[in-house]
């Protein structure tokens, strides 16, 4: 989930896993555990699952930065994993 500048509400966004007949080389299932665990706080399910993910996917990528950085400076009871962005 994201919040875009000027957006009041948080808005679900989704990656394109290839043209319709394409191999799907993501495990979805896992994907699905890391997100919920990293919803859940649970940096080392979160870790492992996106960790799964292939080299070249860079939303995998960001989270398991997102993850490194959540666990060095852990987020507060509000925290949501809404990213907010600031600008356009």
């Amino acid at each position: 989930l994201v919040r875009p500048k000027g957006i009041a509400r948080p808005i679900r966004v989704f990656e394109l896993l290839g043209e319709a007949g394409d191999p799907i080389t993501l495990d979805v299932h896992a994907w699905e555990r890391g997100m919920a665990a990293y919803l859940a706080r649970d940096w080392d399910t979160a870790e492992a699952a996106f960790a799964t993910a292939p080299p070249e996917d860079a939303l995998a990528a960001h989270y398991r930065a997102a993850v490194a950085r959540l666990r060095a400076d852990p987020p507060g009871p509000d925290w949501t994993g809404v990213e907010t962005f600031a600008t356009k």
